[in-house]
């Protein structure tokens, strides 16, 4: 097909999903009163709608679902009895850009409040505070609250607050994995001689405690770009982490060049079943594909062998003590080695187990046993995991627990164990 073929089909594909954009119900008002409205989508439409209640407006808003190609007719008819239009979307003014074009035509004497005004920035996330802020200086009324000085308030409230990172949800399997790695790099005593790239993922944690791992975290994929550099530049053994949707989505073309250059670098892929982090959506990785639909997972283990990896290691992280001599191994081998961590993400896990009618059986703390050494506390970090000020032992929370027993392989005396179901 050549070049004006191509536009050809595209222009009229172009027009037909516009008319049905027009038409669709995603794309819609929320009635109002009064000449002033607004215009907004995605998380904005929400902040608009409580800034105006907090604010007693009942300002009619243009909520967009569908972003390209705009229903200009739908928008037209929205904004030409107005005298005054509100943009409110985050970062660059597109939506702002193109309603000011078709009100050239509808309604060309219409004040388009948003960035091009100076009322809103194109930098950082919007908020209620930002964005009733705006409105109450159109209509010159005064805001709701002082958010200045609540925000104030709240820097002097977290002076005396400890800190709580963010932390891997209760059976995370890399939970599991990155303990196995610090206990691994303890023994060897390398911790001090390794660089580690980490990637973007749930395991991008590795940066904070009790791990605090990390030399670079820069893009999906570019762990192993970024090994194949240091590689040859330094001494240090270079150890990258990805996983298992990264691998699929960006990672392969520096894995391939590590391989084909005989680098001397670790790889860890921790495989989880799905794209955990932005919502167990599937992958190569997965049974299905993004729609559901059955698909044929790619073999890990055997892609690796066929690019030619000089080892790869499957491990189970809730193993987790196992996983220790493994991971010593291949990161004292030289050449390109490959430790794959398999177990599926907890929350996926848990919904399938859930689907199949099973039961997630929790994990209970015997006091008698427990000697109060915290190492599942001050090394696992596990949401599920408190102590009890009554004995100074550990106890695990049932409601939040999921029964991996992670903790059991942490725990010197092996005081966790699953609940005993009474019959």
């Amino acid at each position: 097909m050549g070049m004006y073929e191509w536009r050809k089909k595209n222009t009229k594909k172009n027009a037909k999903i516009k008319k049905e954009f027009n038409d669709t119900s995603f794309n819609r008002v929320v009635p109002g009163s009064g000449n002033v409205g607004i215009l907004t989508a995605g998380v904005c439409f929400l902040h608009a709608k409580e800034a105006m209640q907090n604010l007693e407006l009942k300002f009619p808003i243009f909520k967009l679902g569908t972003i390209f190609p705009l229903p200009d007719e739908k928008l037209a008819e929205f904004i030409k009895p107005l005298s005054t239009l509100i943009v409110i979307e985050e970062l660059t003014p597109y939506l702002e850009t193109r309603i000011a074009a078709i009100a050239q035509t509808v309604n060309p004497n219409l004040n388009i409040v948003g960035k091009r005004s100076g009322h809103f920035s194109e930098m950082l996330e919007y908020n209620v505070p930002i964005v009733e802020q705006v409105l109450a200086e159109v209509i010159d009324k005064k805001i709701s609250m002082d958010y200045d000085a609540v925000l104030k308030k709240a820097e002097k409230l977290k002076e005396i607050l400890s800190e709580r990172p963010p932390i891997f949800c209760p059976g995370c399997p890399h939970r599991g994995t990155l303990w196995a790695f610090r206990q691994a790099l303890q023994q060897l005593r390398i911790r001090d001689t390794i660089v580690f790239n980490n990637d973007i993922g749930c395991y991008s944690m590795a940066f904070l405690p009790p791990n605090e791992f990390s030399d670079s975290m820069l893009a999906m994929g570019a762990s192993l770009g970024i090994s194949s550099g240091m590689e040859l530049a330094l001494e240090d053994k270079v150890i990258a982490m990805v996983g298992d949707s990264t691998l699929y989505h960006a990672a392969l073309p520096g894995i391939v060049n590590l391989i084909h250059h005989n680098s001397n670098v670790t790889l860890f892929v921790l495989d989880n079943a799905v794209t955990a982090m932005t919502g167990q959506q599937f992958n190569p990785n997965s049974p299905y594909d993004a729609g559901g639909t059955p698909a044929k997972k790619i073999n890990m283990e055997k892609m690796f062998e066929a690019l030619g990896a000089d080892s790869v290691t499957i491990m189970d992280p809730y193993e987790t003590r196992d996983c220790i001599g493994p991971i010593k191994k291949a990161i004292e081998s030289d050449g390109f080695n490959v430790i794959i961590s398999r177990r599926e993400c907890a929350l996926y896990g848990d919904r399938e187990k859930k689907k199949r009618g099973e039961k997630i059986v929790p994990s209970e703390n015997v006091k008698n046993t427990c000697k109060g050494i915290y190492a599942c506390v001050k090394e696992f970090y596990c949401p599920a995991i408190t102590v009890d000020e009554s004995d100074a032992k550990m106890v695990i929370q049932r409601d939040l627990c999921d029964g991996c027993l992670e903790c059991r392989q942490v725990c010197p005396v092996d005081a966790p164990r699953h609940v005993e179901v009474k019959r």
